[in-house]
């Protein structure tokens, strides 16, 4: 899925990660360009934790090892949902 973004260009790109506990996942893009995007999902294990999960997602992803001009991370909270729909 990475195979459209050049990593010699990775400090021009934006890193988001979405951590939850059904799953992760991670966009790249270059906000200078339309043609470099990436969506990588990445599933949990559910009998372990969610740093557990964490740990394993970022020492097994080679494009999450290299420099990024900005990172944005989302953390998606139970909680938050929950609130968010009773209120609807």
């Amino acid at each position: 899925m990475t195979e459209r973004i050049d990593f010699t260009k990775s400090e021009q790109y934006t890193l988001s990660i979405r951590l939850s506990a059904d799953g992760f996942s991670f966009s790249i893009y270059n906000p200078l360009t339309d043609n470099d995007f990436c969506f990588v999902p990445h599933p949990v294990n559910t009998g372990y934790s969610m740093t557990a999960n964490l740990k394993d997602m970022l020492t097994k992803t080679e494009a999450l090892k290299y420099p990024y001009k900005r990172v944005n991370i989302l953390y998606d909270s139970q909680i938050g949902r929950a609130s968010c729909r009773e209120r609807v």
